[in-house]
């Protein structure tokens, strides 16, 4: 996969991560017409109205709030909300467990979670990098073609574009060689 160095995640085979990356779909409506992001400690990928409908922020066990990955915002800090379907299971989980054991067994998950969470953080910037790598690809691919452009003569031998004019055009404000 271009641009991406770490192998699909847990539970995932090569050919799903693929699709994963490039399928720009919500996992929860199923919508391409929508705006998606990747929310690695669910491994999904979801519309903003999906996120808010299938995560909670508020009547969650302290205890669990320990031991969840909460998802990471688009500008790179950590949203206060939750998986709902992680908070149910994780306080079933909980519950299910003698009382002596809950402290043993919450340290084991926080240490899981930290783990998780280190590895949420590698696959953020893989993807931050990806999308600066995607970036300057399409840039350079422009800078060719108007390259190319310049290169056209017209019947009388004179170049038919100039790069300045081209640069200034209105339709190519998203090119910018820097």
């Amino acid at each position: 996969m271009p641009f991406r160095e770490m192998g699909p995640p847990d539970g995932m085979n090569e050919r799903e991560y693929i699709r994963f990356l490039i399928e720009n779909k919500c996992y929860f409506c199923g919508s391409k017409n929508r705006v998606t992001r990747i929310y690695w400690e669910r491994k999904v990928r979801s519309c903003i109205k999906c996120f808010k409908d299938n995560t909670v922020l508020e009547g969650i066990d302290n205890r669990v709030k320990l031991i969840l990955q909460r998802p990471f915002l688009q500008n790179g800090s950590l949203s206060n909300r939750f998986w709902r379907d992680q908070v149910e299971a994780k306080y079933a989980e909980l519950c299910s467990i003698d009382i002596k054991d809950q402290n043993e067994w919450i340290y084991e998950q926080y240490q899981l979670s930290n783990d998780l969470q280190r590895e949420i953080a590698e696959r953020r910037r893989e993807d931050v990098l990806s999308r600066e790598n995607q970036r300057s690809q399409r840039i350079q691919g422009i800078s060719d073609k108007l390259d190319l452009m310049c290169e056209e003569k017209d019947e009388n031998g004179s170049e038919k574009y100039q790069r300045y004019l081209l640069e200034r055009c209105p339709n190519g404000k998203f090119y910018d060689k820097n």
